[in-house]
């Protein structure tokens, strides 16, 4: 310290020298914990934990995806003409794929119908990136002899979905509309009770 200094800190008051001393102190205290947390290595963020055997991250080489390669793909006779396409797939109680769904309407002339084909009984066959799906039973004979695939819960048209959500809608409408009357017939008699007391008082 220089005298000059010396000299101006003798001249404080005890009191000037505490509160410097105490300033200095809390100064050294805050850089301390600043100076530690700039040397300690980053911490790296806990990574959640999955579940195991319930996530794919990507597809196996040997898999195959079912809208890329079943549905919507059409599927061929032996002479290489169109006589459908899979619209569905059939899956067993082993969740495994046993069969499709094909929509055979206007193909070959057979009249429009679905119905349902063993998986093994297709052809595949991959050329060029592009995978052919082949049917050779098809013939216009077998097709229009098969009968439609008859499911388990038939599928509703969309007039019978547009009627029952018509259906719904009106229940719930008219659930609404009483609701509305039946508060409003309340106010109303609570509004003349009130009104019918206020006349007793006044007699």
């Amino acid at each position: 310290m220089s005298n000059v200094l010396r000299q101006r800190f003798s001249r404080w008051t005890p009191m000037q020298k505490i509160v410097l001393s105490l300033a200095a102190a809390a100064a050294v205290a805050l850089a301390i914990p600043a100076f530690a947390q700039q040397k300690a290595a980053p911490k790296a963020e806990a990574k959640t934990a999955l579940p195991a055997k319930t996530f794919i991250k990507a597809q196996d080489p040997k898999q195959y995806l079912a809208r890329t390669r079943l549905i919507g793909q059409n599927v061929l006779n032996t002479e290489g003409q169109k006589v459908g396409d899979i619209e569905d797939l059939i899956v067993s109680a082993n969740n495994r794929i046993v069969g499709v769904i094909m929509g055979v309407g206007g193909f070959l002339g057979v009249g429009e119908k679905k119905i349902g084909v063993e998986l093994s009984a297709l052809r595949f066959e991959t050329k060029d990136g592009k995978t052919t799906i082949t049917l050779p039973a098809a013939t216009k004979e077998v097709l229009a002899a098969v009968e439609p695939y008859q499911r388990t819960d038939p599928q509703k048209s969309m007039l019978e979905k547009a009627t029952a959500t018509a259906k719904d809608l009106a229940s719930k409408t008219s659930k609404a509309a009483k609701a509305l009357a039946k508060k409003a017939s309340d106010a109303v008699t609570g509004s003349g009770g009130d009104a019918k007391a206020t006349d007793e008082k006044k007699k």
